[in-house]
This record gives C-alpha cells, sequence and structure tokens, in this order.
C-alpha cells in the first residue's frame, strides 16, 4: 500500500492536519482521532507536518506492533458480491450498528480496511487478484468477500472524538 503514490495520495487527501480545514470539512482523519499516546499527538501539532512517507510507514509500524497484537478480537463484514452496491450499503450498516452496539457495551472497534482497499486497487490496475486470493482463506467460503475488516476488545484509553458534520449539512 505504502509503495503506491497513487493509494497514498488518495488516502492523504482524507487527512486534516490543520484546524482550518477540519472546521471547513468536519470529515477524514485527524491526529487527535488516530490513536496516538496524548504527549505524541500534542507534539505533532507543534511540529511541522509529517512527509507523507514518514507517516505511512509509522501506520505500518503502528498496524504490526501494536494494533494488531493488542486486539482481543477481530471480524469481517462479508458479502456475495464486492461490487453490488445494495449489498456493499446493507453491510454498511451492519458495520455501523455492531459499532454503535459494542460501544454501549464498553468495547472498542476500529476498522482495518486497508487490505481490503487493496483489492479494488488491484482490479483497477489489472493486477493479479493476489489480496482477494489471501482474503478468501479468512472466511473458510469462495462465496463470501470480505468488504469490511476491523478489530475489537477493551481500549485503554478513551477514544478523541472524530469530526462530524452538522445535520443541516447532509440533509437533502
Amino acid at each position: 500500500i505504502v509503495d503506491d503514490a497513487p493509494m497514498i495520495a488518495a488516502s492523504d487527501a482524507w487527512f486534516r492536519d490543520s484546524r482550518a480545514m477540519l472546521q471547513e470539512r468536519r470529515d477524514g482523519l485527524t491526529l487527535d482521532a488516530v490513536g496516538l499516546p496524548p504527549l505524541i499527538v500534542g507534539l505533532a501539532k507543534m511540529l511541522p507536518v509529517t512527509s507523507s512517507r514518514v507517516a505511512h510507514r509509522q501506520w505500518i509500524t503502528a498496524t504490526r506492533d501494536v494494533q494488531v497484537p493488542t486486539a482481543t478480537a477481530f471480524g469481517l463484514v462479508v458479502v456475495a458480491d464486492l461490487y453490488d452496491r445494495v449489498l456493499c450499503l446493507r453491510a454498511g450498516r451492519a458495520w455501523q450498528r455492531m459499532q454503535l452496539w459494542a460501544a454501549t457495551r464498553g468495547l472498542a472497534m476500529q476498522p482495518l480496511n486497508q487490505a481490503l482497499e487493496r483489492v479494488d486497487r488491484e482490479r483497477e490496475l489489472g493486477l493479479q487478484p493476489d489480496t482477494a486470493r489471501r482474503l478468501a482463506g479468512f472466511t473458510g467460503d469462495p462465496a463470501l468477500q470480505p468488504t469490511f475488516a476491523f478489530r475489537a476488545g477493551y481500549s485503554l484509553q478513551a477514544a478523541n472524538p472524530s469530526p462530524r458534520r452538522p445535520v443541516e449539512w447532509v440533509l437533502l
């Protein structure tokens, strides 16, 4: 993932590294909401913005050394067809309901979808579907395709809120 410059650029477009951008967009990822220790967040806000390459290498390290080893459980939301929009909407709703249910019970849940995003990228580039084949091994049924991955457990620290748009911004 981090060696695919266009994929990284698309990911970077969602990072909000200034208060002005955060207030304007009210979406995306922020330093406050990525699960870093408070001291690191404070330092990161005072220092110049880290290069994309360094930030994504740090993401790999955190995923490998912290997020995956400390998870109590992992889960997948699966569908019969990754490109059926109705099924994808239903999968998204299922994730939202699971996450809300977990929150009422003090459980933390975090998406880990980067590998699943790679499935689409390989398809887009006309590459062999290596990631899809590897992920199929997790379901035990080739008819079920993972569309969402997550980790779950009890967090040692409370998560900071992520940005939210006002209701009037999203109503038709």
